[in-house]
């Protein structure tokens, strides 16, 4: 770990402070950590809203019931399990895909909330 030695002062209009105070809440860093990952090149992101990961677990728990539901049912009735998995996969892909478009979507948000 670097030893931060080093410490700057700087004064800001109350506007200006607010604003990177509020840039740094939604990436959930502190302020001092905003400002050396944006000097050092690297754009933070803002965190998606605890719900999401909520919600992202409770699809993952849901896909994974139904897998085991198309696995008992297939063995009790003794079927070609071969539709009910390409819907459990169409399914799983969906969540993937959600879950992609939801960080891309949060990446791209950020960018474009700081150039106003």
């Amino acid at each position: 770990m670097r030893v931060k030695t080093i410490s700057v002062q700087i004064r800001l209009t109350e506007h200006e402070y607010n604003r990177l105070n509020s840039y740094s809440k939604l990436c959930g860093i502190p302020l001092s950590a905003y400002i050396r990952n944006t000097l050092n090149g690297i754009t933070p992101i803002e965190q998606p809203p605890a719900e999401y990961f909520e919600m992202i677990r409770e699809l993952f728990s849901t896909a994974n019931n139904l897998n085991q539901l198309i696995c008992s049912f297939t063995e009790i009735y003794d079927i070609n399990p071969t539709r009910f998995f390409e819907d459990y996969k169409l399914f799983s892909e969906t969540l993937n895909k959600i879950q992609e478009t939801v960080h891309r979507f949060h990446k791209g948000e950020n960018a474009q909330s700081r150039e106003t």
